[in-house]
């Protein structure tokens, strides 16, 4: 059975340019498995950026990740989130 890895980025700004040199980092530090076969990439924004979010470029655009991850975006509201926050 195929299995997905999926990561989440939480931004505020409408642009976040990918940099693959993180994912390239997980991958030789053993996080994921090399039998991975999906890949996402889950942008968490602002609600209100939500409608208006586009894919994401690379930083590289010839780098080997750009045309093996999906992109997705969820929009949430300022209150949901500070209710998924950690406090020490």
């Amino acid at each position: 059975m195929p299995t997905s890895v999926v990561c989440f980025q939480f931004i505020v700004n409408e642009n976040c340019p990918i940099k693959p040199s993180f994912l390239s980092d997980l991958w030789t530090k053993g996080v994921l498995a090399a039998k991975t076969t999906q890949w996402k990439l889950v942008f968490v924004v602002p609600l209100e950026n939500e409608p208006k979010f586009q894919i994401q470029k690379w930083e590289s655009e010839d780098d080997a990740w750009s045309g093996q991850i999906s992109q997705y975006v969820i929009g949430v509201s300022i209150d949901e989130f500070s209710q998924w926050v950690v406090h020490p």
